[in-house]
């Protein structure tokens, strides 16, 4: 039996690749960027393209777009990334995750007066959207599960997993890596897994009883006393800590002696783009447990980068750049530091230049 979905900010498209096997098929995208427009028209021609996601709610309650029993969305990264701004809500990008949730409520009115379940939304994000300063998922959280204000993360911070049950909905979420689905590299997201539906256990699909991989990697705590190196101490919660005005650490020298050679404007003038000269201003000291700081030492690569010899590419549309090493694997901004770290050193050696 074929099970039809709705793909909101659809890319390229992942889900109708990653589900076809299981029997899924996609009813429609929405999707408004010219190139993966394009790939969507060439790769899936009998399914329509409806565009600005923005606008799709009141053509879902008119009947004029179908609400089918699944709704799944990647939407913009940037407002929640390191490699981003960080804007969260504000971002007119992150703030698609509410019309999101407007676009669920929309399908499940018009589901239950056909006499049909509710749908499930499936939403896939960089786990930046799980530490953004004003609790942007806090408020998408809450917009889910039917609360008239957002929700606040036990402890003050919220976890990698976690399930939440509303007067509207069920919600569960939870940050798996790509590693061990089959990618060979290292690629963090949160998954969120929502519905009314009765029965539908959103916590059932993420959490599965038997894990995918039972030999779990160290916590960060557990490795930093082996992997010190020459990067100088560590902070109280693991991450990684140097003086912004002392020669310890190795990629603060890298960094400037790259930038004395290759320095030039940033692809992002309005970001902060000199780790040196953004800490010495804060009068703080490098901790890679910062997601400001780790977005300020991005956005700093980024700039040497665009300036270097035979760097190729370019930024178009909203989007936002994304670094390589020399062996053409992608530096995550949002992996943790501890993995993050020998790549940056082999992209930095690569370029530094030689006396």
């Amino acid at each position: 039996m074929t099970t039809e979905f709705a793909s909101l900010c659809s890319g390229i498209e992942a889900a109708s690749v990653a589900w076809e096997s299981l029997g899924y098929e996609a009813k429609w995208f929405a999707e408004i960027e010219p190139f993966p427009s394009a790939v969507l028209a060439h790769r899936h021609p009998q399914v329509p393209n409806y565009g600005d996601m923005t606008k799709l709610v009141g053509r879902i309650l008119s009947g004029a777009i179908a609400a089918p029993p699944v709704f799944v969305a990647g939407t913009p990264c940037q407002a929640f990334s390191v490699a981003g701004m960080r804007e969260g809500l504000v971002d007119p990008r992150g703030a698609l995750t509410i019309k999101y949730v407007e676009i669920l409520d929309a399908a499940d009115y018009v589901r239950t007066a056909n006499g049909q379940a509710e749908c499930v939304g499936v939403w896939e994000n960089v786990p930046g959207a799980l530490s953004d300063k004003e609790n942007a998922f806090g408020c998408f959280l809450g917009a889910l599960v039917g609360e008239s204000q957002e929700l606040q993360p036990p402890g003050g911070k919220w976890k990698d997993a976690g399930c939440v049950y509303g007067p509207r909905r069920t919600v569960a979420w939870r940050v798996l890596d790509a590693q061990y689905f089959g990618l060979a590299q290292r690629r963090r997201r949160v998954f969120v897994v929502a519905s009314a539906r009765s029965g539908f256990d959103p916590a059932a699909v993420l959490f599965e009883r038997e894990g995918v991989r039972r030999d779990h990697p160290p916590r960060r705590g557990e490795k930093a006393g082996t992997a010190v190196g020459t990067l100088g101490g560590t902070s109280p919660g693991g991450g990684w800590r140097f003086g912004a005005y002392e020669a310890a650490g190795e990629l603060l020298q890298l960094l400037d002696t790259i930038d004395r050679r290759w320095g030039g404007p940033s692809p992002v003038p309005e970001a902060p783009d000199n780790l040196l000269e953004y800490l010495s201003e804060t009068g703080s000291d490098f901790d890679a447990e910062e997601p400001e700081h780790l977005q300020v030492l991005y956005n700093h690569l980024a700039r040497l980068l665009c300036h270097a010899p035979n760097f190729h590419g370019r930024i178009i549309g909203g989007m936002c750049y994304v670094i390589h090493n020399p062996r053409n694997e992608i530096i995550d901004p949002d992996l943790d530091y501890l993995e993050m770290h020998p790549k940056l050193r082999g992209l930095l050696n690569n370029l530094a230049p030689t006396p």
